[in-house]
């Protein structure tokens, strides 16, 4: 018979193996009940919107069989349809926390169908057939309709009576024509039934009737095979299961069947030993279909006999419900490993909040990600004027390991990138960045096979990078990296609030001056071009690592200096801010290395920048307890150009300024007091204004909704520090 496409329309092609491959495709509990409803109970859009957990009633006890009250638009009960156990169970889960008369689906009949839509089209993705898109509710109970008088073969009575059909005209669609192959079928199970009447009534339904259930099953076969396991017969159910023709398999031995791995164990051959010994071999396993692939089946193996007539088998195709069962086991264990994650993630976060001083920090952080997350953990500074790596703390893997890890990231550019884009750095066997071939020992040693590289911003620079190691391949997927990625930024701002609480709050502070020579730095070269003054005003951080300076420019016209400007590639943007008299405020954008961004890398705080004629004075406070040495020797090997003019010790803030500026940093962000400094001091608070918002967001990169969300956030904390200070808050 040839199939129209009207039949196709029918749903003829969509049978049990296409219909849990659509319920497969179904991403939210509710999406699954709906199809079902429709598939396995039959009901109407509009009648799902009317179902309420009371309706669900048990119709008998052992075995348990459940009806289905359907309602009709006036909520009163129209008719019982039947519910397939794993249905009623779904139902009652689904309605755990709903009271008996409440609607189990609160939404309209329009609704239903533009769910169920996107679960069809959902599986027309996924499996590349585009029938799946055009399925909607009334197809679905046309397989319900279909099911019950085909392959249950209930009374079309029945079957119009619980799917709610108004005639037995409506069911003609569902049943196939009575051609001559059932025709004459129809006229052998007749003379097999009177032969059978013949020998007795314990008899009258023999094996024909499960052969021919077996004949119409689309996932199911059996077949014989011969003493020594050979295929006797291959009937066109076996053909259509696994995909292969009766001449490619009949007299072959069943081993043909299985996989090379199982034919190396020896499973075809232990599988029938089985069956002769114990009287049955059950199991499940993969089976090579014809094309190649693999099936997942369910398998019963049974002599025949006294086992001297060979065997039977009997293969049930589960590929579809172990794909399904595979994909929820595997989102399962994704929320437990992202469960696990966030845990580690929280109290890491909350040991970095607790500590005292950085090297507490660092601990606390790594000590919590390698307690059950992940399988090492360390913190590597780069130089102060390099990308060079030098991992402080490690967890998980000792400091050799890790030092070759971050030498290898340091020269494939990962910890520049990271740094620079703010955004964790991933790298992983499985990939497109594989793991770095220069640390290969140091991860076999450890089994690793996955990193993330986190940046720990800072106000102006950065605190350095987290690296996490994962055994896990598939490790750092988006909710993973999004959670490490604020991790890194709440480590960030805790080391920075660390450095201003020891600025702030210790007796003294180091002050160190230098002077800087030569032309790397724009600012000597535009001031030697015209023999002008620079004066910084203010230093704030841009986007991608750049710096924005606002600086007042004497003996010299805008227009000279930013015609110098346009010719230097390190000056990304630049603007005049305030006329004052015969000095300008201008802002420049500069991208690149400099003394001043090397200096804020080392938690510096740049106090004075003064470049005249050529050559800059650059005065930098650092807390006490830095490695003053360190920073002055890294500087000077990155800029030779630079000398150490002095260092001294200099009396800290009175404490009651400490304290107020102790309030704001801690409850100002980094991105709300940049963005506050750079609305300071570009004018923007001044009447007229000197700048616009737009303009402040450029300099800064960002929006100019974002930028009025921070400036907004941040006036409002500066307010209540100055009020709650004024009350005697604390």
């Amino acid at each position: 018979m040839t199939t129209t496409a009207a039949d196709d329309r029918a749903g003829h092609w969509f049978g049990e193996a296409e219909y849990d491959r659509l319920t497969a495709a179904a991403e939210t509990y509710r999406e699954a009940l709906l199809v079902r409803l429709a598939g396995e109970a039959g009901l109407r859009a509009a009648e799902m919107v009317r179902v309420r957990p009371g309706d669900l009633r048990r119709a008998r006890a052992d075995p348990d069989r459940h009806l289905l009250a359907v309602r009709d638009g006036d909520g009163e009960v129209d008719r019982e349809t039947v519910v397939p156990p794993g249905l009623e169970r779904e139902i009652r889960r689904y309605a755990s926390d709903l009271a008996g008369d409440e609607t189990l689906v609160d939404v309209s009949p329009r609704r239903v169908q533009m769910l169920v839509a996107d679960v069809t089209s959902r599986a027309a993705d996924r499996t590349g057939d585009g029938r799946y898109a055009d399925l909607a509710v009334r197809d679905l109970r046309q397989y319900f309709a279909r099911r019950l008088l085909l392959d249950a073969e209930v009374s079309p009575r029945v079957a119009k009576a619980v799917g709610g059909w108004g005639s037995f005209a409506a069911l003609e669609p569902y049943l196939d024509p009575p051609d001559e192959e059932r025709v004459v079928g129809a006229i052998d199970a007749l003379v097999g039934r009177e032969a059978s009447d013949a020998v007795g009534a314990d008899d009258r339904r023999p094996a024909g009737g499960l052969a021919a259930a077996l004949e119409a099953a689309e996932d199911c076969c059996a077949f014989r095979l011969d003493a020594e396991g050979c295929v006797e017969s291959w009937p066109e159910s076996a053909e259509r299961v696994l995909g292969r023709d009766a001449a490619d398999v009949l007299d072959r031995h069943v081993s043909v069947l299985y996989t090379d791995e199982a034919v190396e164990e020896g499973r075809p051959e232990h599988h029938l030993t089985t069956a002769a010994e114990e009287g049955r071999y059950e199991g499940a396993g993969y089976r090579v279909r014809g094309d190649g692939s693999r099936a997942w089946c369910h398998a019963v193996v049974a002599p025949v006999g006294d086992g001297g007539d060979g065997f039977a088998a009997l293969v049930v195709d589960l590929t579809a419900r172990k794909r399904q069962l595979d994909s929820v086991r595997d989102e399962r264990d994704r929320l437990r490993r992202l469960g696990t994650v966030a845990e580690a993630v929280r109290s890491a976060a909350a040991g970095a909040l607790d500590a005292t001083d950085r090297s507490g920090i660092e601990r606390a952080v790594c000590a919590s990600l390698t307690d059950d997350a992940y399988a090492g953990a360390w913190i590597g500074v780069p130089g102060h004027a390099s990308n060079a790596l030098s991992p402080e703390t490690a967890a998980g893997v000792d400091r050799d390991a890790a030092g070759r890890i971050a030498d290898a990231l340091a020269a494939a550019g990962d910890v520049e990138r990271a740094v620079e884009s703010g955004d964790p750095v991933v790298r992983s066997d499985a990939g497109p960045e594989p793991l770095p071939d220069a640390a290969s020992e140091a991860f076999r040693r450890h089994g690793i096979r996955s990193l993330a590289l986190v940046p720990l911003p800072a106000a102006e620079s950065s605190h350095g990078v987290l690296c996490v190691l994962s055994e896990r391949a598939d490790a750092f997927g988006a909710d993973e990296r999004a959670h490490l990625d604020t991790l890194g930024r709440r480590v960030g701002h805790a080391v920075t609030a660390l450095r201003r609480r020891q600025l702030l709050l210790s007796d003294a502070v180091v002050e160190l001056a230098f002077r800087v020579d030569g032309d790397r730095s724009f600012f000597n070269r535009v001031t030697g071009a015209f023999d002008c003054r620079l004066a910084l005003e203010s230093l704030v951080s841009g986007s991608d690592g750049a710096l924005v300076y606002y600086v007042t420019l004497s003996r010299a016209t805008p227009p000279e200096a930013f015609e110098f400007a346009a010719d230097d590639d390190g000056v990304a943007d630049f603007r005049l801010v305030e006329t004052r008299g015969d000095e300008f405020l201008l802002e420049f954008v500069l991208s690149g290395s400099a003394p001043s961004v090397a200096l804020t890398r080392a938690g510096a705080t740049v106090r004075r920048l003064d470049v005249d004629g050529g050559e800059s004075t650059l005065v930098a406070e650092l807390a006490p307890d830095t490695d003053v040495r360190s920073v002055i020797d890294e500087l000077v090997d990155a800029f030779p150009s630079v000398e150490l003019l002095g260092k001294r010790s200099v009396e800290g803030a009175d404490p009651t300024v400490g304290e107020f500026r102790r309030g704001v940093d801690d409850r100002l962000t980094d991105r709300q007091e940049s963005a506050l400094r750079a609305a300071y001091f570009g004018g923007y608070f001044d009447w007229p204004r000197e700048s616009t918002a737009e303009e402040i967001a450029d300099a800064m990169g960002v929006s100019s909704p974002t930028l009025h969300n921070h400036l907004r956030k941040g006036q409002r904390e500066l307010l209540r520090t100055v009020f709650d200070a004024a009350d005697g808050g604390d």
